[in-house]
C-alpha cells in the first residue's frame, strides 16, 4: 500500500471503523456462503457509478456519427467525429468517451477523426458489471474496427488498456497516457482495501475473471507489458494525485523506450482531462513534437 493514499480515516475518507465492519462482514458471510459472497462482490466492486455528462458533451454526442461493437454478450456504443487518421479516446473506470470531450475539437482542427466510445457498463453501452480484461478486449475491438488508427489519448485504466492495444499492434500507434496506472494488480487490490473487504472472495473474484478471459491478471498489467511497448509515448500526470500517485507515472517512464513525461500540478486526477495545456501538450505531440511541447 502507499502511504500517501492513506490517511488516519483510512483510504479517501473512508472511516476505520467502516472499514472494519466491512472487513468483518465479508469475512464471516464468505465462511459461510463462498459462492453468495463472490456474487455479491461482483456485482457491487465491479459495477462502476454512473458519469454526469455535461449538456455541452450530450451537444457534441449528437453531432457524431454513431456504431455500435458487440463484446461477448454485451453492445458496446462508439461515435466518430471528423475525416483522417483517427484518434481513439479511451475512459478509466467510472468515466465514459465523451469524458474526453475536449481534445475533439482540437484533433479535428488539426486534421484527425475521434473515435470516443463507452466501455461496457459504462455511459450508454451495455452491461451491469465490467472489469478490466474488458477493457482490454473493448480498445481492441474498437481498433479492429476503425481504419487508421493513427493514435490513443487515454486515461488512467484506460492508459493500462492501451499498452496493452499497443502490444498487439506492435508500435504502429502513438500513446498519450494521461494519469496512468503501473502497478494494476496493486491498485485493483487496492480498490479492495479501501473499503476494508476481506481479501480472500475478492481474489476468487480475480481469479474467476483470470479463467473467464484466458490470461492472468499480471499478464496484462503495464508492469509487464512496459518493456515491450515500442510506441512514442507522452505521459501526462499531475504531481497532486491521489488516486494515482506520480510515481506510477515515472516509474512507467522508466521502462517505455520512446517517452516522454510532463508533470502538472494541482490538477488530480481527472481535471487534467479539461486542461487546455494539456490538450495542446497531446495534439502537438500527435503532430509530430515528441515531447508535446
Amino acid at each position: 500500500m502507499n502511504k500517501t493514499s492513506a490517511n488516519s480515516n483510512g483510504f479517501y475518507g473512508q472511516s476505520n471503523l467502516s472499514k472494519r465492519l466491512v472487513y468483518t462482514f465479508t469475512k464471516f458471510i464468505w465462511l459461510i456462503a463462498p459462492g453468495f459472497t463472490t456474487q455479491f462482490i461482483f456485482r457491487m466492486f465491479f459495477s462502476p457509478k454512473g458519469f454526469k455528462t455535461s449538456e455541452s458533451q450530450k451537444t457534441m454526442l449528437q453531432k457524431a456519427e454513431v456504431f455500435h461493437i458487440t463484446l461477448r454478450d454485451k453492445t458496446v456504443k462508439v461515435w466518430k467525429w471528423g475525416e483522417g487518421p483517427a484518434v481513439v479516446l479511451a475512459h478509466g473506470w467510472g468515466g465514459r468517451g465523451i469524458q474526453l470531450s475536449e481534445f475533439i475539437s482540437p484533433l479535428i482542427d488539426s486534421g484527425h477523426s475521434v473515435i470516443a466510445y463507452d466501455n461496457p457498463a459504462h455511459g450508454d453501452s451495455g452491461g451491469i458489471n465490467t472489469n478490466y480484461f474488458e477493457f482490454v478486449e473493448t480498445i481492441k475491438a474498437v481498433y479492429d474496427s476503425t481504419d487508421g488508427v493513427k493514435a490513443v489519448i487515454a486515461h488512467s485504466f484506460g492508459a493500462a488498456a492501451a499498452l496493452n492495444l499497443d502490444d498487439a499492434v506492435k508500435g504502429n500507434i502513438k500513446l498519450v497516457l494521461i494519469s496512468p496506472i503501473f502497478y494494476l494488480e496493486e491498485e485493483i487490490y487496492k480498490y479492495a482495501r479501501m473499503f476494508g473487504l476481506y481479501e480472500a472472495p475478492y481474489k476468487k473474484v480475480i481469479e474467476e475473471l483470470e479463467l473467464k478471459h484466458g490470461f492472468n491478471l499480471s499478464d496484462v498489467s503495464p508492469s509487464t507489458l512496459s518493456e515491450r511497448v515500442s510506441s512514442q509515448s507522452l505521459i501526462i500526470h499531475d504531481e497532486l494525485d491521489k488516486i494515482t500517485p506520480i510515481s506510477q507515472a515515472t516509474i512507467l517512464r522508466k521502462y517505455l523506450k520512446h517517452s516522454k513525461i510532463i508533470k502538472t500540478y494541482g490538477l488530480g486526477h481527472s481535471r487534467l482531462l479539461k486542461d487546455i495545456k494539456t490538450v495542446d501538450h497531446a495534439i502537438r505531440f500527435l503532430n509530430g513534437s515528441q515531447n508535446g511541447k
